[in-house]
């Protein structure tokens, strides 16, 4: 404890020696006079420049039974034919796909090229 103590009040005095010694600079006025001259500055502006852009889409969707109609479909004593009092709205007449492919193009800034096409696709297994 005693060492530490001694080491630690020796730097103390080596360094408040240190800083006595120290020179300081006394500053220097000097005295110039600055001539600051605008110039005229002239805005561009520039135009951006027109870019092509474009974009594609595609969806592909499938149709099939409606959910709540003619799904409990009661045959007449023949067993061939419907019942005629029977919901028959849309009763299998759904039963296909579609792909749809949607593009653009923004060829330039006055004109634009747009394109669909829809591919139908039946899902009944009968061929």
């Amino acid at each position: 404890m005693k060492k530490l103590a001694l080491l630690l009040g020796s730097l103390l005095v080596v360094g408040a020696t240190a800083s006595a010694k120290e020179a300081v600079v006394a500053p220097v006025e000097v005295s110039k006079e600055v001539v600051v001259v605008a110039d005229v500055v002239e805005e561009v502006v520039v135009e951006e420049a027109f870019r092509p852009s474009g974009y594609i889409g595609l969806e592909y969707r499938a149709y099939g039974e409606t959910e709540g109609h003619g799904d409990k479909i009661v045959r007449n004593a023949q067993g061939n034919l419907s019942d005629t009092n029977q919901d028959t709205w849309n009763r299998g007449a759904n039963n296909r796909a579609r792909l749809q492919t949607t593009f653009g193009v923004q060829m330039t800034e006055n004109s634009r090229l747009e394109g669909r096409v829809r591919d139908y696709t039946n899902l009944d297994s009968k061929e």
